[in-house]
């Protein structure tokens, strides 16, 4: 397998309102976020993407591409990040099972990671990071150049069987705002996973605010 074979999965906007979070597609199927109590922290955790899948046999490396627009989303919640992830699988938590949630494989954040170890100091920016079984782990030195609201973005990451991980961005110019490649090897990813997610924590600090977050032609492939 070498050539890409590419599925498409569409357009997607992560959106708040009036303090409710949703997922939209373009068709204008709707998705209602799930919720938690106020002050807690968190008022969602909410994904697209497949949970558990195995690697097409013979494959040696899984990319995603998109294009993503904020519209007030770093603005509203300047700490918080999505994070984008593939040769992994993942699952939501659940409320009456403790540590029940599960998320490992190889990607990248979006937002801001500044407080976490390794993170980048600026922010948003796009940085490399693992989603180990035992924890993640951002890749020092991996961050882009600092993102703004507004504007269309086109990012290209990808993850190897061997662990090497990669990510390039332009903006709406084609002008490079990013590009790091590393290779991480730990054994705390399970092998021959094809799952893949993009997700959002939706704070509950600042419920007034309204954002979106339009992400477009999603696309995975394989090779």
């Amino acid at each position: 397998m070498n050539d890409l074979s590419w599925t498409s999965f569409g357009d997607w906007t992560f959106l708040r309102r009036g303090g409710l979070a949703q997922i939209r597609h373009s068709s204008g199927l709707v998705c209602g976020a799930s919720a938690a109590s106020p002050g807690s922290g968190i008022a969602g955790v909410d994904a697209i993407g497949i949970p558990d899948a195995k690697a097409p046999d013979g494959s040696r490396e899984q990319i995603m591409r998109l294009r993503f627009r904020s519209h007030g989303l770093f603005d509203a919640e300047p700490e918080s990040h999505l994070a984008l992830g593939l040769m992994g699988q993942w699952r939501k938590p659940n409320p009456i099972v403790a540590n029940s949630a599960l998320l490992t494989g190889r990607g990248v954040i979006i937002g801001n990671v500044s407080a976490a170890p390794n993170g980048c100091s600026e922010f948003p920016v796009v940085q490399l990071e693992s989603f180990y079984t035992n924890g993640n782990a951002l890749l020092a030195g991996t961050g882009s150049r600092r993102l703004h609201e507004e504007t269309w973005y086109a990012l290209e990451f990808g993850a190897t069987r061997d662990g090497r991980m990669f990510y390039g961005i332009h903006d709406g110019n084609g002008n490079s705002i990013g590009m790091q490649s590393i290779v991480d090897d730990s054994p705390n990813i399970p092998p021959n996973l094809g799952g893949w997610w993009i997700c959002h924590a939706f704070s509950d600090l600042h419920l007034q605010r309204d954002w979106e977050f339009e992400i477009a032609d999603v696309a995975i492939g394989w090779r």
